[in-house]
């Protein structure tokens, strides 16, 4: 939500409350007890955003140990 706020010497005035931008909160996000924990805001007033992205195939690492023994250093 937003709205412009202005201030005179007597009292600060805010404006038209509007919303900025619609978000849906990841599923499991509730369950910890973290309200609006897939979001914030920078000092800027930017918005960093978690964003669920579509499942895609995983590919497996290979972590090899022990590399040098193998090519003989």
């Amino acid at each position: 939500m937003g709205a412009s706020v202005t201030t005179d010497t007597a009292r600060v005035n805010v404006g038209r409350i509007r919303q900025l931008f619609e978000l849906q909160r990841p599923a499991g996000f509730e369950t910890y007890g973290f309200v609006n924990a897939f979001y914030d805001v920078a000092p800027d007033g930017r918005f960093l955003v978690k964003k669920a992205i579509a499942q895609t195939t995983v590919t497996p690492i290979t972590l090899v140990m022990n590399w040098k023994a193998l090519i003989g250093q």
